[in-house]
């Protein structure tokens, strides 16, 4: 295969492939968990995933993401939409 003939991303999925050869990032990214969410102090439920419970309770769907983020370092945090303050915490995962 000449560079000509490689996809654009054909560098990135090969650093992609060698990093997930690694067990310790492996594992890591494997790894799933659900939220519990609190609304204004009262639980509204659990879900299998942060971007399942933001679609279920109306949130701004492409804010998950950088929210996840941080809700992952720090294990809980609050999502302030409107007047509304959301309560998320991890949980392990509901899928078996």
């Amino acid at each position: 295969m000449t560079d000509n003939d490689k996809p654009k991303n054909f560098k990135i999925s090969e650093g992609v492939r060698k990093i997930w050869e690694d067990p310790t990032v492996r594992e890591t990214r494997r790894q799933r968990y659900g939220v519990s969410v609190l609304r204004n102090r009262v639980s509204i439920g659990e879900y299998t995933s942060l971007y399942q419970a933001f679609k279920a309770l109306g949130l701004p769907e492409k804010k998950h993401i950088p929210f996840r983020n941080k809700l992952k370092q720090a294990g809980s945090l609050p999502f302030y939409d409107g007047d509304n303050i959301y309560a998320f915490t991890i949980i392990p995962s509901l899928k078996k």
